[in-house]
């Protein structure tokens, strides 16, 4: 996949992969529910 991106892939024996996901979903709600997704971010 990255080839075809031009991109090349840096991969170590001590390379982590983080899952993101619960981050994103996290920031989502604080938009949708209270609009504070900018500070939610920012760690304001």
């Amino acid at each position: 996949m990255g080839k075809e991106l031009e991109f090349t892939f840096n991969y170590q024996a001590n390379t982590r992969m983080y899952n993101t996901f619960f981050a994103h979903q996290l920031l989502h709600w604080a938009g949708k529910v209270s609009g504070k997704q900018a500070k939610v971010y920012l760690r304001q």
